[in-house]
Order: C-alpha cells, then structure tokens, then sequence
C-alpha cells in the first residue's frame, strides 16, 4: 500500500510539473507571437510613410498665400488627403491593437495627430497644401524616430522616399 502511495504521489507530482511546463511554455509562445504582431503592425505604419508618394520630398513652394489651383493641382491635393486619409486610418487601426501602456503608443498618437493636423490645414488653405504636406512629412519622420527608439528592429526609411527607388 506504501509503495502505492508513493508512486501515486510522484505520479500526482509529475503531472502537475508537467501542466505548469505546459502553461509557462503556452505562455511564453502567446508572448513572443504577441510581439511578434506588434513588431508587424509597427512596422506597417513605417511601411505606409516610406511609399506615400504624397510624403515624397519636395522643393520648397514659391507661391505664397492663397491663390487658384489649376485642376491638375486640384486633383493632386485630392489624391494627397487621400493618402493622408490612409496613413492616419493605419495609424489609428495600429494605435487600437496595442496596450494603451505601450510605449509606442506616444509616437503613433503624435502621428495621427500630425495627419488630422495637415488635413485640417488643407482644408483651410487649399493653395498651401504642398507647405502642409512638407509639414506632415517631418512629423511623420519625427513620429518613425520614436518608434525606432521604441523597437529598434524596425527598419525606417524617409517618407514617401519608395518613389526613389529603382528596381535591379
């Protein structure tokens, strides 16, 4: 009966060493998948700025003040805020996936504000929208920095630079 006992208390024993393995090891697997996926999302934001053609860098705007868009130009400022549009939808869509402690966090609510920035902006002055947009621009480089200071395995490149880039 003794010997019973005992191999059903190692038995018992071993069983409960086991599930705990079992969780730690489940836990620690959600963990790194969880990072994983924030590293991913992150790294989706840096993505969407480094190919908005609407971030590329441009010269300065001689035209001063307000004046009249040519229809080209008209449908240029569209197709920006709509980039914008994406980039802050991204952002924001990012923002919601993470802990509201992450330290991340900082940097993509800067940048979302940054982007309602710049459409508020153009908004309001239509024939400045290249100025808002060089603005938006070093907000969202500013923002990439954060991030990278955050999750140094990001790889960040300068917005809206893809255009610049040629294929081998």
């Amino acid at each position: 009966m003794s010997t019973f006992l005992s191999n059903t208390g190692s038995t018992v024993v071993g069983t409960l060493v086991g599930f705990g393995l079992a969780l730690g090891g489940d836990r620690l697997f959600a963990a790194r998948r969880r990072a994983h996926e924030r590293v991913r999302s992150l790294q989706a934001v840096a993505d969407r700025i480094f190919h908005a053609r609407a971030l590329r860098e441009l010269p300065a705007d001689p035209a001063k003040g307000l004046r009249v868009l040519a229809q080209t130009e008209e449908d240029d400022r569209d197709r920006c805020a709509q980039s914008v549009l994406e980039t802050r939808d991204l952002i924001q869509k990012v923002i919601g996936q993470l802990t509201p402690t992450d330290p991340a966090q900082r940097g993509l609510i800067e940048m979302h504000a940054a982007c309602l920035q710049y459409l508020t902006s153009e908004t309001e002055q239509p024939a400045a929208y290249v100025k808002h947009l060089q603005e938006l621009r070093r907000e969202l480089d500013h923002g990439q920095q954060k991030l990278h200071a955050v999750n140094p395995d990001l790889v960040i490149r300068e917005p809206g630079s893809a255009v610049r880039v040629t294929p081998h």
